[in-house]
C-alpha cells in the first residue's frame, strides 16, 4: 500500500514519500529508495527513520549515466562523496549501485 502511493511526477520529494510511511513501519522494518540524484530531503528521512528503530537503504545511482549524451544531470549526483556521507551521518545504509548493473 505505501509503495502505491509513490508516484514519479509527485510534487513531493523522494525524502518526504519516505518519512511519511514511518508511523506505518513496525520498529526493524527497512525502506529502500532509488536516487539517481542527490536529494537532501532523504537525510532527514534517514534519521527519522533511524529515530523509531527502521532503517533507509537508498540504492544510488550516477545520474551522469543516464543524462542524454552530451548534457549534464540537472543536480547533483547520488553517488558524490558528500552525499554519501550525509546519508551515512543519518543512520542510512547506502548501497552505490556499480555501474555495470546499469541498463544499456
Amino acid at each position: 500500500d505505501l509503495l502505491a502511493s509513490v508516484h514519479a511526477d509527485s510534487s513531493s520529494t523522494l525524502g518526504e514519500d519516505a518519512a511519511s510511511c514511518v508511523g506505518s513501519l513496525p520498529p526493524g522494518s527497512t525502506v529502500f529508495v532509488m536516487a539517481g540524484i542527490a536529494d537532501r530531503s532523504l537525510t532527514a528521512a534517514a534519521g527519522l527513520l533511524h529515530g523509531k528503530g527502521c532503517q533507509l537503504v537508498p540504492l544510488l545511482y550516477d545520474a551522469a549515466m543516464f543524462a542524454p549524451k552530451g548534457k549534464k544531470p540537472r543536480g547533483e549526483s547520488a553517488v558524490s562523496p558528500d552525499f554519501i556521507d550525509e546519508l551515512r551521518s543519518a543512520g542510512a545504509h547506502p548501497i552505490v549501485v556499480p555501474t555495470e548493473a546499469y541498463p544499456r
